[in-house]
């Protein structure tokens, strides 16, 4: 009985018994506990371990994702506001991105555009030059060569209008895919710019020549006046005291007449080059038109239709009538003769505001009003080569014995000193048009008091200090002078004039003075002479009028002048004048002292 207690582990007190077996299953039960707790440990340390990475992760996106919106908002807004047209299309050409500045430039709306082939860009005949070049710069993508330049190409608009493009592409690969973005620059404005500094370096190189041959012509005009006075006086005088039945008479008569047409000749060139004086008046210029429009009927012909086409309350101008009379009937008779077998020819005037005409930049020309007058023909027009020296002094395209070559030399030389600009557009075949324009005038400026020939000397018996240094002008001058009665004291320059005025005893009444002269010039001799003989007066002469003004600071439209060549009556008559006007000066201050 004991043995059998022994094996079921149960004494005899009712207790229980552990037997090795069981000890050792409760220990593997033990350490596999354990072993779990441990496991189940790790586990919790690597779940809320990758808890933290993706947490760590998701955040890390959330900020790529928000840096990539913002990229691609800083990148719509950079393309969005760009001046250049942007454009992207795909490998089949196909566009999948127009900016604004590519709408302004195109006329397409993006809503439009996207997804439409390259080709609605391109006008047809370039589209597969275009697809070429595309292809060439993808191949070349193999070599790195990701950006490239077009150069200049034509676009169209959404209206069929072409222009002129530079272009510029480059080209990335987004996840497998190619695309090319295209960066444009509309040149049309560049051109029209290139197109305008052209022209006006082309206006300056004009305009410097002209005025290059201007002041050879106008030096040429100043000495030949010299001359011509010569011959001019000299034939007054013998003409004068010739018997009407001399035989040489007739002879005598044809020097004159040739020493006129000489003259004549000598004032087309002072005119081309604005250098003679002018007596501007205030003028309507449709007055002017309507009073030539039935000369100039007759000067045109039967074949050819003369049509004016005048605004209505045209602005005046200051502008001598009579040269510009001759400018328009100069253009007037060009446009015929460009119209032998008739046609129709226009003439038209028209306000301009400084808004609607710009004359081409230059500060002299700062009127803030113009007018215009036109002079339009349907004749045979000319070559742009012909248009290059058509205001050049004797260039002409008529045959020898037509023409003198100063007409329109003549014409650009009045509007210039009248402070115009005159153009000219031709096409050959196609007519042409001249166009002046004058600066409008809000008031009046003072006529020249140049005085008409006078059929008779005008004599006297006052004493003239005469200043010449040419001595053949000063002989005649002298003698002219002489003949009428006054007492003349003879000076070949500014010296001799103020050893004059300082010996002699008597008064001298009048300065008589050449302007431009070796040395000293006219304007200081007489403020020399003026020191020693305060109430003389003062009349000045030359060939070469600019030079009053712009040389030797004299305004000849207030100081008393004689343009050479002159004739011995039309000297006397300006002594005169002169004398007279300061006979009367003195003598209304005489009456107003005395009432004082």
């Amino acid at each position: 009985m004991a043995s059998d207690r022994r094996t079921t582990g149960i004494d005899t007190a009712g207790e229980k018994l552990e037997t090795p077996a069981l000890y050792q299953a409760s220990a593997e039960i033990a350490r596999v506990n354990k072993d779990l707790e441990r496991r189940v440990s790790e586990q919790t340390r690597q779940l809320s371990a990758a808890d933290q990475a993706l947490s760590h992760e998701i955040a890390e996106h959330r900020r790529t994702q928000s840096d990539l919106e913002m990229s691609r908002a800083r990148l719509n807004g950079v393309i969005g506001a760009a001046m250049e047209a942007i454009i992207s299309i795909d490998a089949q050409q196909r566009i999948v991105l127009f900016n604004a500045a590519a709408e302004a430039i195109f006329g397409w709306r993006v809503s439009d555009i996207i997804g439409q082939p390259l080709d609605r860009l391109i006008p047809e005949r370039f589209r597969a030059a275009h697809h070429e070049h595309i292809r060439a710069f993808s191949c070349t993508e193999a070599t790195n060569h990701t950006a490239g330049t077009m150069g200049v190409i034509l676009g169209q608009r959404a209206d069929g209008a072409e222009f002129q493009l530079e272009a510029s592409i480059s080209q990335i690969e987004v996840s497998g895919a190619t695309l090319y973005t295209i960066i444009l620059h509309d040149m049309t404005e560049r051109r029209q710019a290139e197109h305008e500094q052209a022209q006006l370096k082309e206006q300056l190189r004009q305009a410097q020549k002209l005025e290059s041959i201007g002041r050879l012509t106008g030096g040429i005009a100043h000495d030949f006046n010299n001359m011509l006075t010569v011959i001019r006086g000299y034939s007054d005088l013998m003409h004068a005291t010739m018997a009407s039945d001399d035989p040489h008479r007739a002879d005598l008569e044809q020097i004159r007449r040739a020493a006129e047409q000489a003259a004549s000749l000598t004032h087309q060139l002072l005119a081309f080059s604005r250098k003679q004086i002018l007596a501007p008046i205030i003028l309507d210029l449709n007055d002017l038109v309507m009073n030539l429009h039935t000369m100039l009927a007759r000067l045109v012909g039967e074949d050819i239709i003369l049509t004016s086409h005048l605004q209505s309350a045209l602005w005046p101008v200051t502008v001598d009538p009579g040269q510009i009379e001759q400018v328009i009937m100069n253009l007037v008779i060009n446009a015929r003769d460009a119209m032998p077998g008739g046609g129709v020819l226009t003439i038209t005037t028209r306000n301009l505001e400084r808004d609607d005409y710009s004359i081409r930049g230059h500060a002299e020309y700062s009127a803030p009003a113009w007018v215009q007058i036109a002079v339009t023909d349907t004749g045979h027009g000319m070559d742009a080569a012909t248009q290059a020296h058509i205001f050049e002094p004797f260039f002409t395209t008529k045959a020898p014995g037509e023409g003198t070559g100063l007409g329109l030399a003549m014409a650009h030389g009045i509007v210039m000193q009248s402070g115009g600009e005159i153009m000219v557009e031709s096409r050959q075949d196609q007519g042409s048009c001249f166009t002046i324009n004058l600066p409008a005038t809000p008031h009046a400026i003072p006529m020249s008091r140049a005085l008409p020939l006078t059929p008779h000397v005008c004599r006297g018996s006052e004493t003239i200090l005469l200043v010449e240094d040419a001595d053949l002008v000063r002989s005649l001058t002298r003698a002219a002078l002489e003949r009428a009665g006054y007492t003349v004291l003879e000076a070949r320059d500014g010296g001799e004039a103020q050893r004059h005025a300082q010996q002699y005893k008597g008064r001298i009444d009048l300065l008589l003075s050449d302007v431009v002269m070796p040395q000293i010039g006219g304007g200081l001799v007489a403020e020399q002479v003026r020191a020693l003989h305060p109430t003389i007066s003062v009349l000045f002469m030359s060939g070469y009028p600019d030079v009053i003004v712009a040389t030797h600071g004299l305004d000849a439209g207030e100081e008393a002048f004689l343009v050479k060549p002159f004739s011995p009556q039309t000297l006397t008559a300006k002594v005169r004048d002169v004398l007279d006007q300061a006979a009367d000066h003195r003598g209304a201050l005489k009456s107003r002292a005395v009432m004082g």
